[in-house]
């Protein structure tokens, strides 16, 4: 039985996404450069095509997602903007949630990293909190973000084995 709305193995928007589950309403769009919710121009234009896509395709937008390391050492304040303007287009757009990954700095040792999740994810909370919007975090272990393959997301499961590949 149909539920009589559409099912996309690519994002109306443009690029991959993934629907929650089989004949799920809900999607997930990443926001990074491959895909195309444009969220370093959010503007009056963007937000209207956004919400026009989804109104036309009969989908609710359940997450942004931007998937970098947060705690990198040189990058991670631009990772961290770029969460930012994430959160703002998701309250712009009535979205309730951001996902992304923790991250690891893999010079730190993990009690370090730990207090550095802290001192960034703080103001992040409180930033996406502030505009009504939660941050969800990603538990893949990103071993190719470690140059010694150990996991490069504190956040991870260990569940997931070698990495959570081939879940999607």
């Amino acid at each position: 039985m149909s539920s009589g709305k559409r099912s996309y193995r690519h994002s109306p928007l443009g690029g991959p996404a993934g629907l929650r589950s089989p004949g799920s309403s809900g999607l997930r769009q990443a926001s990074d450069d491959r895909n195309h919710i444009k969220v370093d121009s959010f503007d009056d234009a963007e937000n209207e095509r956004v919400r026009r896509i989804f109104a036309e395709t009969g989908l609710t937008l359940s997450s942004i997602a931007y998937y970098e390391n947060n705690l990198h050492p040189e990058r991670g304040p631009e990772v961290n903007a770029h969460v930012r303007r994430c959160v703002d287009a998701a309250a712009a757009l009535g979205c309730p949630t951001v996902g992304t990954f923790i991250g690891r700095d893999p010079g730190l040792t993990v009690r370090d990293n730990l207090k550095r999740a802290e001192d960034v994810f703080g103001p992040l909370v409180e930033y996406a909190t502030a505009r009504g919007v939660e941050l969800v975090i990603e538990n893949c272990v990103m071993k190719s973000w470690h140059p010694d393959g150990y996991p490069g997301n504190l956040a991870y499961s260990p569940s997931c084995g070698s990495g959570c590949s081939g879940s999607g």
